[in-house]
C-alpha cells in the first residue's frame, strides 16, 4: 500500500516539474521573441530612415548633375564665343596688315611711277626655269615683254602669271612658244591690284622678260 502511495506521489511529482518547466520554458521562449520583435522593428526602422536618406542623397545628386551639366554648357558657349571673336579678330588684323602693305605700295608706286602710260615693275634674266619673286600689280593692265638673247635648238620659252591668293594663287594667264620670236610683248587686261608672279619654263634659252603696268592720272 506504502509503496503505490509512493510510486503516485512520485508520477505527481514528475507531472508537476513537467508543467512547471513549460511554464517557465515558455516564458523565456515568449521573451525572446518578443525581443526579436523589437530588433525587427529597430532594423525596419532603421532601413526606412536609409531609404529616405538615400532618396535625399540621389535627389541631391541629381540637382548637382544638371546643375554641373547647366555649367558645362554655358562653358562651352563661351569658349565658341572666345573662338569666334579670336577668329574674327585674326581675320580683322589680317586685313588691317593687307591695308597697311597696299598702302606702303601704293607709296612706292606714287614716287616710282611719276608718268602716265606703261611703267617698268621687274625685269628678269636668265637661262633656265625660274619662278620670280612676287611684285605688286595695281588695278589695270599688264604688258609682259620677252627678248631672247640666245638659243640652241631645240628650244622653248613659256611664261605663266599667276596671281597671289589666300589659301592658293590662281593662274591668270599662259603663253607658250614665245621664243619663236627674238622678241616680243603679250598683255593681261583688267587686272586686279595684288601682287602677282611669272613662271617662266626655258630650254636652252638666254632670255630676258620685262614686266610693265600701264598707269593712268585718272
Amino acid at each position: 500500500m506504502k509503496t503505490s502511495t509512493g510510486i503516485g506521489l512520485l508520477i505527481l511529482g514528475l507531472f508537476i516539474g513537467l508543467f512547471i518547466g513549460f511554464i517557465f520554458g515558455y516564458s523565456a521562449s515568449a521573451m525572446k521573441i518578443a525581443d526579436y520583435e523589437r530588433k525587427i522593428k529597430m532594423l525596419i526602422g532603421f532601413q526606412e530612415e536609409m531609404a529616405r536618406a538615400l532618396d535625399e542623397c540621389n535627389a541631391e545628386r541629381g540637382r548637382l548633375k544638371a546643375e554641373l551639366l547647366l555649367k558645362t554648357s554655358e562653358l562651352e558657349i563661351l569658349k565658341n564665343r572666345t573662338e569666334m571673336q579670336r577668329q574674327e579678330i585674326k581675320e580683322l588684323k589680317e586685313k588691317v596688315e593687307k591695308l597697311e602693305s597696299q598702302l606702303v605700295k601704293w607709296k612706292e608706286l606714287t614716287f616710282k611711277y611719276l608718268k602716265e602710260g606703261w611703267n617698268v615693275i621687274k625685269v628678269f634674266k636668265g637661262k633656265t626655269d625660274k619662278t620670280t619673286p612676287k611684285f605688286f600689280v595695281p588695278a589695270g593692265d599688264l604688258k609682259i615683254k620677252w627678248r631672247i638673247i640666245s638659243k640652241k635648238e631645240p628650244a622653248s620659252l613659256s611664261v605663266s602669271l599667276y596671281k597671289e591668293e589666300r589659301g592658293y594663287d590662281s593662274l591668270i594667264d599662259y603663253w607658250s612658244s614665245i621664243d619663236e620670236e627674238p622678241r616680243g610683248e603679250v598683255y593681261a587686261h583688267s587686272l586686279e591690284e595684288g601682287y602677282y608672279y611669272l613662271e617662266i619654263r626655258a630650254w636652252n634659252v638666254q632670255y630676258e622678260v620685262t614686266v610693265e603696268a600701264w598707269i593712268s592720272k585718272d
